[in-house]
C-alpha cells in the first residue's frame, strides 16, 4: 500500500493544526513522511508545533501565521507555498457560531462565514487546479455531522457546515478523473479546545452526545480519502445523519435538533430573539468542526 506522501507528494498544508483534529492530521502525515505546511494565527503556537514535529519526525516544515477570515487569506497561502510540492491540503479551520440567530451582528456571522465558507472554498478551487494541472492530489473538508440537517440556535454554523459537505461530495467526481481526491470528513462532537470552550453554553451530556477523539477522526478521514465522497464519524453521528436523510422530513429534523440544542443550552438568554446581546463566535481556527463544536 502506497504511503501518503508517495501517493500525493511531498508537502500538504493543514489549516488549524496547534490542536485538536488539525493537530491529529498534522501528526499522522508527518508520522508518514509528508513535510508540512502549518496555517493559523497564532505563530507562537505554530512554531511550538512545528518544533515538535520536526523533532518526532525529522520532516520540514514552513510556518504560516495567517487570519484565514480575511479575504484575501487564501491568494496569500497559494502565493507562500508556489514553491513546494503540494499534494494535499485539509481544510480545518473552523469557529462555532451559537444562540439565537438574531443576537448575532453582521459581522460576525460574516465572519463565521468567510472562515468556514469562503476561505475554505477558495482554496479548494486554488489548490484543485493545481493538483489538477499536476495530475494528482488530495482534499479534505473538515465539516461536521451538524450540517446533515437545520440546527435552530446553532442556524449560521450548521448552514455553513452543510456547504462543506455539499461542495466536497460533488468535487469528489468533478475532479476524480484528473487524479485528485476528495473528501467531506463529518465528525461528530469531539474532544477539542473549541468543544471545551463551547461546553461552558451547552452541555452537551445532558442530551447524550458523546465525544470522539480527534486521533480517530484524522484516521478515519486518512482511510476514507479517494475511497468516498464523504464520511460521517462516529456510530451516533452516523445515526443522526441517517435519521435526517432518510426517516424524518426537514422540517422534523429541524424540530427534533432544536428540541434536543434548547435543552442542552445553560444560558436560556442565549436562545430568546427579543434579547439584543451577542454571544460570541469562538473564532478560534484550531479544532476543526464537530457534530456541535467542530471542524
Amino acid at each position: 500500500m502506497k504511503s501518503v506522501a508517495t501517493k500525493y507528494g511531498g508537502w500538504a498544508i493543514v489549516t488549524g493544526p496547534s490542536s485538536g483534529i488539525g493537530k491529529s492530521f498534522a501528526q499522522r502525515l508527518a508520522r508518514d513522511g509528508m513535510n508540512l505546511v502549518l496555517v493559523a494565527r497564532s505563530e507562537e503556537a505554530l512554531r511550538t508545533t512545528a518544533a515538535e514535529f520536526r523533532g518526532r519526525y525529522a520532516v520540514q516544515t514552513r510556518v504560516l501565521p495567517l487570519d484565514l477570515s480575511v479575504p484575501t487569506a487564501a491568494e496569500i497561502l497559494d502565493h507562500e507555498t508556489r514553491d513546494l510540492d503540494v499534494g494535499l491540503l485539509v481544510n480545518n479551520a473552523a469557529a462555532e457560531q451559537r444562540g439565537a440567530f438574531v443576537q448575532h451582528s453582521p459581522d460576525e456571522l460574516r465572519g463565521v462565514i468567510e472562515l468556514n465558507v469562503t476561505t475554505p472554498t477558495e482554496l479548494g478551487l486554488r489548490f484543485g487546479r493545481r493538483f489538477v494541472q499536476r495530475r494528482r492530489g488530495g482534499i479534505i473538508f473538515v465539516s461536521g455531522s451538524i450540517g446533515y440537517q437545520a440546527v435552530p440556535y446553532m442556524a449560521n454554523y450548521a448552514a455553513t457546515k452543510a456547504h462543506q459537505v455539499n461542495l466536497a461530495e460533488a468535487l469528489y467526481y468533478e475532479l476524480r478523473p484528473y487524479g485528485v481526491d476528495v473528501l467531506g470528513l463529518s465528525p461528530g462532537l469531539t474532544r477539542t479546545p473549541m468543544v471545551s470552550r463551547l461546553e461552558q453554553a451547552v452541555r452537551f451530556g445532558r442530551i447524550g452526545m458523546r465525544q470522539l477523539d480527534p486521533g480517530y477522526v484524522a484516521k478515519v478521514g486518512m482511510d476514507k480519502l479517494g475511497r468516498q465522497p464523504s464520511a460521517v464519524v462516529g456510530k451516533q453521528y452516523q445515526f443522526f445523519a441517517a435519521l435526517t436523510k432518510r426517516i424524518l422530513s426537514r422540517a422534523a429534523g429541524a424540530w427534533v435538533f432544536g428540541t434536543l440544542f434548547r435543552a442542552a443550552f445553560a444560558d436560556k438568554t442565549l436562545l430568546d430573539s427579543t434579547v439584543e446581546h451577542t454571544p460570541p463566535a469562538q473564532s478560534i481556527p484550531d479544532s476543526g468542526c464537530s457534530l456541535a463544536c467542530s471542524r
